[in-house]
């Protein structure tokens, strides 16, 4: 079955990238007889070796290949920036919402006369300190 995962960017503001978010899955397997070990999750386990890898020797090519692509989204934007945005990320979390920010963000770089509608985000994390990953990002697009 594919994984889906939430895609964490603009377009506009990163034409040739695309970025996503991922935890790190890791669980307990039972092996009977009173033997347990630790494994991660598939995909989450995967993209966490190649950082690694990227981390030991940060100016050596990477290969690794994976199927991917890339469905319709559910969520769109307002077909004007002027027009407020009310964004609540249970369950998705902010992901969604990241590109949404960018994306206002770049449309004011690129004119500064742009009119932004009014935007409210509402999501939680359950560790401050671990889970607000994109903290600086978001207070830099606030201010």
């Amino acid at each position: 079955m594919p994984r889906y995962y939430t895609i964490a960017s603009s377009s506009l503001a990163h034409p040739n990238e695309l970025m996503i978010a991922v935890s790190l899955s890791r669980f307990e397997v039972d092996l009977g007889n009173g033997k347990k070990v630790m494994r991660n999750g598939l995909v989450s386990g995967f993209l966490e070796a190649i950082h690694k890898q990227h981390m030991q020797a940060p100016t050596l090519p990477i290969e690794a290949s994976v199927m991917c692509f890339v469905k319709e989204s559910n969520f769109t934007m307002p077909a004007t920036h002027d027009t407020p945005m009310f964004m609540v990320g249970p369950g998705t979390g902010l992901v969604p919402f990241i590109g949404f920010m960018q994306e206002r963000n770049k449309a004011r770089q690129n004119n500064s006369d742009v009119a932004l509608g009014t935007a409210s985000l509402f999501f939680g994390c359950r560790k401050h300190d671990q889970d607000f990953i994109y903290r600086d990002e978001m207070h830099a697009m606030k201010d």
